[in-house]
This record gives C-alpha cells, sequence and structure tokens, in this order.
C-alpha cells in the first residue's frame, strides 16, 4: 500500500513534538535555576537544509544529555551534536562580548530520518498518527 508506504517516513505529532522540545532545550538550558529566554542562537541553514543551535560549552555541564533525550522521546530526525575547540587553545569570541573555550553544536536535519533507529521504530510499531486530521 502506498499510503502505508509514504507514512514510514512521516513523523507523528508527538515525535515532531520531541523535536521541537529538544532544539529549545538545548537553546535555553542553564545549570542554574533559570532558563534563558531568547532563542536567538537557533538558525535555519538553507544550503544544507538544517537547523543549527549553537552554545558555548558550560564547564560544568555539556548539552550532548539534551540530544540523547530527544532521541528517547523518539525525535527521529537526523541530529548530530558536535563540540568544537579552537585548534591553537585560544577562546572562540562569539559575539564580541563572550568568549567560550569550547563551543557545542546542535544539527537537526528535519527532511530526513535519524536511521536505522526510526526503521526499527516504525516495523515495531507502524505509524502513529495522533491527530484527527485526515
Amino acid at each position: 500500500n502506498s499510503n502505508n508506504r509514504s507514512n514510514l517516513h512521516e513523523l507523528d505529532e508527538s515525535e515532531l513534538q520531541a523535536c521541537k522540545d529538544g532544539i529549545e532545550e538545548f537553546s535555553t538550558n542553564s545549570w542554574r535555576s533559570e532558563r534563558h529566554t531568547s532563542l536567538g542562537n537557533v538558525v535555519w541553514a538553507p544550503k544544507v537544509k538544517s537547523i543549527f543551535v549553537v552554545r558555548g560549552k558550560n564547564k560544568f555541564y555539556s548539552n550532548d544529555k539534551v540530544v540523547e533525550r530527544m532521541r528517547e522521546n523518539h525525535c527521529f530526525m537526523k541530529t548530530r551534536f558536535y563540540r568544537c575547540q579552537v585548534m591553537t587553545g585560544n577562546r572562540v569570541i562569539f559575539d564580541w562580548k563572550r568568549t567560550f573555550g569550547s563551543i557545542e553544536v546542535l544539527q537537526v536535519v528535519p527532511s530526513q530520518s535519524s536511521g536505522i533507529d526510526f526503521e526499527v521504530d516504525r516495523k515495531l510499531h507502524g505509524f502513529r498518527r495522533t491527530s484527527s486530521a485526515v
């Protein structure tokens, strides 16, 4: 059935929400109790059809756990986590005011699935549309 086949590559609302929540958490979380409110570090890169979120690496925690939670919560978009550091050991100048020793980058590719885990989930559970809209 071609309809079922096309559904194999679609995400349901809860899976889309898991991706959205993860992007927001990566962008705004803080090791202190207050969260950052700006999403100014979230950018769309049309040439690579990706959402990028760039954060300075805090010495007390890493955002890599956010990416793990995204997958655990069934965000099946292709995601990549990068930790980057200047090779010379200098600090990264972020916005002419703040500098970081390292930066962490989340890349989300909405047009691509995460791969085998997505395929296995679809084979085990099928397409779980949570919306009543057709």
